[in-house]
């Protein structure tokens, strides 16, 4: 083998390397939850610190939360105050059917 079919060898490796984990991440399946929000406030809805949707009172909300790695949902209030938060696992999320349900009495 030549040097200059090493190096094009060398290049097509390393390129393989660096695509092939971004294509698996970036195939995975995006994990949709349904947020209930049964406070009388609206509720600005974000999975580790990203902005994913907002709910009104007393309804149910589907919201596209990224990558099924687990979650940390944060609900904050129209003034930005923390009204619920709380860090899923995959695992947990399954268990609860992707529902997540923020009460009066969890602010």
């Amino acid at each position: 083998m030549t040097y200059r079919n090493s190096v094009v060898s060398l290049f097509a490796l390393i390129a393989l390397l660096i695509v092939l984990p971004l294509l698996a991440i970036a195939c995975e399946p995006p994990l949709i939850i349904e947020v209930e929000n049964q406070t009388d406030q609206t509720l600005i809805i974000y999975n580790f610190g990203r902005q994913i949707g907002e709910v009104a009172p007393g309804k149910i909300a589907k919201m596209d939360a990224g990558a099924d790695i687990g979650a940390v949902i944060e609900a904050r209030n129209s003034e930005g105050e923390l009204v619920y938060s709380k860090k899923f696992t995959p695992l947990e999320l399954s268990d609860i059917g992707d529902k997540i349900v923020i009460s009066p009495s969890s602010e």
